[in-house]
């Protein structure tokens, strides 16, 4: 099973999971199933009675991970967790977040009132109502009275506190302040940040906290392979009318339109391709990073990023379907 990609599918309210060729590999025998991280994939049965979990605000259930081979790998035991990152996964213990390794064995005892996901060796946590910072060993690198504290990414993490944006490294020393309304997370070298002003328009700066691309979005995504999806101000510079539809395209790391075409919405690329809607109609195709359409439109209303050979879309009843590069139905068949 090593390397084998394979794809949650719903048959008859249980979840299973598929190989990119649509083949049942993992009998449906679970109420949900998230995508597979780290050969580890989060499974969960619900609450029959489904009864809200005041915590999570969820429907109460039980969670655990499986293997590839579709082996409980980490009990359906956990109130609530997170995907794989990096070795390990958040999950919640009566009140508290601890974290499990990849053989499902507590590597970081239930302490935390939050917790998120590892990334470039540490992760966010809170410690009651303060922000701390740990490693993959729980030690505590740094805590802090903050409104909120973001993923590390290009050693970098976007900070909050008393109404002020900065950027911190790993060790909590502040890499410098920026004054804006918000501040993502860095990607690819450059983070989307919105600036101050009543256009609310959006740009994105460098690791230095220099703009390498002016405000001038209405939104702005991450950079993925080179490219960014923005939504543009359809209404002249720094300006919406809703009575429009909105308009998206890709910009470089110059901040210019990687190529003219424009969409009713888009998404960010994943392996060389990005959904798009392109006129009113319920479809969305797939590009390339040139701009050019690889998979023709198709009838649905939602479309998602491909991981590795497939990628799922969604009709208005909410029933998934996964197509493969070629632009074929591979799950379930299509007559």
């Amino acid at each position: 099973m090593q390397g084998l990609s394979l794809y949650p599918a719903d048959v008859e309210g249980k979840t299973g999971y598929i190989d990119a060729a649509g083949t049942l590999i993992i009998p449906p025998q679970f109420d949900s199933g998230g995508a597979f991280h780290e050969e580890r994939a989060l499974v969960a049965n619900i609450d029959p009675a489904r009864e809200t979990d005041p915590k999570t605000g969820l429907y109460k259930q039980q969670a655990g991970f499986i293997d590839a081979a579709g082996n409980l790998i980490a009990p359906l035991a956990y109130r609530y967790a997170r995907r794989y990152s990096e070795g390990r996964a958040a999950v919640l213990v009566g009140s508290k977040w601890g974290f499990i390794d990849r053989e499902g064995e507590t590597v970081i005892e239930p302490q935390f009132s939050a917790a998120w996901h590892f990334s470039e060796g540490v992760a966010p946590v809170m410690l009651g109502k303060r922000w701390a910072v740990i490693n993959p060993s729980g030690e505590v690198l740094f805590e802090m009275a903050a409104s909120a504290i973001g993923q590390c990414c290009d050693g970098l993490m976007p900070c909050e506190a008393k109404r002020q944006w900065s950027y911190l490294d790993r060790t909590g020393t502040v890499a410098f302040e920026i004054d804006c309304r918000a501040a993502g997370e860095f990607s690819e070298g450059l983070a989307a940040v919105l600036a101050k002003g009543r256009t609310a328009a959006q740009g994105y700066i460098d690791t230095t906290g220099r703009w390498a691309i002016e405000p001038q979005f209405s939104q702005a995504g991450p950079f993925r392979e080179g490219l960014a999806v923005v939504e543009l101000f359809n209404a002249g510079p720094g300006k919406i009318d809703f009575s429009k539809p909105q308009v998206f395209g890709y910009i470089d790391r110059r901040g210019k339109l990687a190529f003219e075409t424009t969409f009713r919405y888009a998404m960010e690329f994943s392996d060389g391709l990005a959904p798009v809607k392109v006129g009113e109609a319920d479809e969305y195709g797939y590009i390339d990073t040139t701009g050019a359409m690889v998979i023709p439109p198709i009838a649905c209303t939602a479309a998602f990023p491909f991981e590795g050979e497939l990628a799922e879309i969604q009709d208005a009843d909410g029933e998934s379907w996964y197509i493969n590069r070629s632009g074929e139905f591979v799950w379930p068949l299509r007559a």
